[in-house]
């Protein structure tokens, strides 16, 4: 028999489900095409219909945000502009939080007297120029080498500037002008190289310095102590556009990776900072590959994402960050929205509010891949830039196309429609029907979301014994599920779990059906599951196994297997399973075996086992009037610390040869993935 195989496969996939994703149709509208090499967009405070694109040679150019028209005079052309190089020129437009008044604006740009980094203000005369003799030097960075720049800049909610600056370029953070045995990544003493910083350009604590034309503020991170006082994040390769949520204003840094990960992080507001990110010892959630790669320092937090390089759907080489949507289209309130530059994918996924010091990469509800489409024209490819309007809206600029896009609406999931080609998904009057493909081997996910009547359909591939592959399924998102859910998962080996998101519960409405038809082997879990109303699961004569954890049923749940050596695991690790009603398990002829660990059963408890030698083990429940009946030849059973309100057992031996292992186990054991212990114990992995 196959269940060690199916064991696996349920270990790999609950270690998968923060990773669970899902594809989905946005529509763009070309906004304008006549832009040349186009890196980033933003408003003014006062200027709502306009939007400012910077240029990579130096242009500030202006885009009526209503028409795409491009204004015939430019706000401004920023002089001594380097722009030699894929990653030199202008890169970073910030307005004072008071522009309106003040008519400040800050930029960022390698020079052409060394390419260093410059952030400059300017003064604007109107919404409509500005003169470039008013330039003001705020900070002057030096940069080794002509890559790994950063150039990013944005005003917090708290009125300062923060500015992304790289490494410095070369690779491994290694060379000419980098820290010796560290890299200037990790080295925070008199190098601002692979940080965010925190700047008060509004004072000056160094008024006889001319490179330094800015305050410190108090409440940064390393004021007071060992480090340089304006950085606020640290250990980044090249964070290549970040962004401030408008609602929360959390901070979103995307750091392009050398040539292996991709990653985001998630600093929250209030936070403080002074985190390290671990470059260059760790790309990503891994160790650097080749020599300068190691442990994560004792200070350092791993992103909230990360992806490996190559051409798949949740692939690429270079992260371009973007922004948390918080404009017109409801549906998309909340998404992180980034893209990778190479391969062209453009993704979007909501933080789980996990704190960064346990950030493992998977700390997120739903990573959406989109497939954009425009409804006039061109086509978003080479992603350089992100940009907000006044009102949210979001836009998308292509580098080589000279495009500026913006997201007009999305389809967040369809109620009907095929899940991996063969399985079919339908959503009517609000119940939902899956039914899968005869002699198929399939492994459904199928997962909550934090809205409610919404569910992600997803899968893992994963080869197994003899062969055998559960095929990855293309994801499906359905909409509007408000009253049964039913699954007819017909025959070929069978692997379906119903399953919590980190945001929310599992809710079945009202009753839930899942019929196996076939003949082969079925693993059904259920993983904190509500369910409304009744609950049936019926299986045919495979060797089938039925798992429940963390779940509550406000009906009768009944489990029906047929002829097979077929397990029942009843199990708990935060809080047991509660049946208001009853709980009905019925197994056909084979070696059979149920297990409860600290269920709650209200009513009636009822076991019935058929002719084969079988077992049942018990422990810390509170069972109602329990019924239990076997008819094997040498069958099986051993509670201990239950209550149960009164106990019928028929045809039962008394002996317990096997069944003080099964509870000691379970004592040991309790968690729901280690489940895999559970069935070895039981003889189901031989």
């Amino acid at each position: 028999m196959s269940n060690q195989f199916f064991l696996g496969l349920t270990v790999a996939i609950f270690s998968a489900l923060p990773l669970i994703t899902s594809a989905q149709n946005l529509t763009l509208q070309r906004l304008n095409a006549d832009l040349n090499q186009p890196v980033f967009a933003t408003f003014a405070p006062n200027a709502s219909n306009r939007l400012y694109v910077i240029e990579k040679e130096g242009a500030i150019r202006i885009v009526n945000r209503t028409s795409g028209a491009v204004l015939t005079n430019d706000f401004m052309t920023v002089p001594n502009v380097e722009s030699s190089g894929d990653e030199r020129g202008l890169s970073g437009l910030a307005f004072h939080p008071d522009f309106a008044n003040n008519g400040y604006f800050y930029v960022n740009f390698t020079d052409t007297s060394g390419s260093d980094t410059q952030v400059v203000r300017f003064t604007a005369d109107s919404i409509h120029s500005a003169d470039p003799s008013t330039a003001f030097k705020i900070i002057e960075i030096d940069q080794p080498q002509s890559t790994h720049n950063g150039g990013w800049i944005a005003f917090g909610d708290d009125g300062y500037l923060y500015v992304s600056v790289g490494d410095g370029g070369s690779s491994n953070d290694n060379g000419t002008g980098h820290t010796p045995g560290i890299g200037n990544s990790q080295d925070t003493t008199n190098n601002l190289l692979g940080t965010i910083l925190r700047i008060d350009v509004d004072n000056d604590d160094f008024p006889s310095n001319a490179q330094r034309n800015y305050a410190i503020p108090s409440d940064n991170p390393f004021v007071g102590t060992p480090g340089d006082n304006e950085i606020y994040v640290y250990g980044l390769r090249n964070p290549w556009r970040c962004s401030f949520d408008r609602d929360t204003d959390d901070l979103y840094i995307a750091d392009v990776g050398q040539g292996t990960r991709e990653e985001v992080t998630m600093i929250p507001a209030g936070s403080g900072g002074g985190y390290n990110l671990g470059w260059r010892l760790r790309e990503g959630t891994i160790e650097t590959p080749g020599s300068v790669g190691g442990p994560a320092p004792a200070d350092a937090i791993d992103p909230i994402y990360d992806y490996e390089h190559g051409n798949g759907d949740f692939e690429g080489q270079s992260v371009t960050g973007g922004y948390v949507y918080r404009g017109p289209i409801e549906s998309l309130q909340g998404r992180y929205f980034f893209g990778d530059y190479i391969s062209g994918n453009l993704w979007s996924l909501t933080h789980d509010g996990s704190p960064p010091e346990i950030n493992d990469g998977g700390n997120f509800n739903d990573l959406v891949h989109w497939q954009t489409s425009s409804s006039n024209g061109g086509s978003a490819a080479n992603f350089s830039s992100f940009g907000e309007d006044f009102f949210g809206n979001l836009y998308i600029l292509d580098f080589n196309g000279g495009e500026i896009f913006r997201i007009e609406d999305a389809t967040v999931g369809p109620a009907n429609g095929q899940f991996g080609g063969n399985v079919e998904v339908s959503v009517n009057n609000g119940d939902l029907r899956v039914t899968g493909e005869n002699s198929t081997d399939q492994c459904i996910i199928v997962s909550a979301t934090n809205v409610p009547g919404r569910f992600v359909f997803s899968s893992v591939a994963e080869d197994g014994a003899a062969s055998t592959t559960f095929n990855g399924q293309n994801p499906l998102v359905v909409n509007g599920v408000t009253d049964d859910m039913r699954f007819d998962i017909k025959s070929g080996r069978k692997v379906l779990i119903l399953t919590e998101s980190l945001a929310a519960n599992f809710v079945v409405p009202d009753d839930l059906r899942i019929t196996g038809t076939g003949e082969d082997d079925v693993i059904v879990i259920l993983d904190s599951v509500t369910v409304g109303g009744r609950s049936d699961v019926k299986t045919r004569s495979g060797d089938d196994a039925i798992l429940i954890h963390n779940s509550s049923f406000s009906e009768r749940l009944r489990v029906t297997t047929a002829n097979g050596n077929d397990v029942l695991f009843d199990g708990w690790d935060s809080a047991p399973n509660v049946y208001d009603e009853d709980l009905d398990i019925s197994m056909g002829s084979g070696e059979d075996d149920t297990v409860c660990l600290g269920s709650m059963v209200q009513d009636d408890f009822r076991i019935r086992l058929g002719s084969g030698n079988d077992a049942t083990a018990i422990e810390d429940c509170f069972l109602g009037t329990t019924r239990i009946y076997g008819n094997g030849d040498f069958d099986t059973y051993a509670s201990r610390d239950n209550v149960i309100a009164s106990l019928l057992l028929r045809h039962f031996e008394q002996e317990i040869t096997n069944t003080p292992a099964i509870i000691n186990q379970a004592q040991q054991h309790p968690t729901f993935q280690e489940a895999e212990m559970f069935f070895t114990i039981l003889g189901l992995g031989e």
